[in-house]
């Protein structure tokens, strides 16, 4: 009798969605490219959520409270392996990955961007991708100004890098928007 040896599995990237500082044009866009990242386009959420800018750091967190704020602009990237980026997010203590629906604006003109998406855009143009979330957020920062684009310095708030140790991180410390049992 012979035995079939099984093929390795080709796993399919994961698209993630990226909204604020991982942006190619913004100051930790470089970490994406670090990791072999492929920019795939430009895309906006199909439904409206909440993107305000918090903490004394000016970091731009999305909200998981769809139907509110404005439908988000950012940009898709095909990660082989989410590991690096859960850890600069911080997920998922600081951070949640949670999949949502974005709508593809514009196609990258880099090679192969359209064959990363394979079969997942459905005829509307949308694609189901990963995205962060802010991790229980405080209820005080449905109170601040959202906006449908980040840009460093969007509403007047330059990004204001954190350093700790020798690496740049973007997330605040807890205090400054997470959750606690108080609030």
């Amino acid at each position: 009798m012979e035995t079939q040896q099984q093929q390795p599995q080709q796993h399919q990237p994961l698209i993630i969605f990226t909204y604020g500082t991982l942006k190619s044009d913004l100051p930790n866009g470089f970490r994406m490219q670090q990791i072999g990242a492929k920019l795939l386009g430009t895309a906006k959420t199909v439904k409206p959520y909440p993107l305000v800018i918090a903490s004394e750091y000016n970091i731009p967190a999305l909200l998981d409270y769809p139907g509110r704020g404005h439908r988000v602009q950012g940009e898709l990237y095909a990660v082989r392996d989410s590991t690096r980026v859960d850890e600069f997010e911080g997920h998922p203590e600081q951070y949640r990955r949670a999949k949502i629906v974005v709508e593809l604006i514009e196609l990258a003109k880099t090679p192969g961007a359209e064959s990363e998406f394979g079969a997942g855009i459905g005829g509307s143009g949308s694609i189901e991708c990963d995205c962060y979330f802010l991790q229980r957020p405080r209820e005080h920062l449905l109170l601040l100004p959202t906006v449908p684009r980040y840009y460093d310095g969007v509403l007047g708030l330059p990004f204001m890098p954190r350093i700790i140790g020798r690496r740049q991180r973007h997330q605040p410390a807890s205090r400054d928007h997470g959750s606690n049992a108080a609030s």
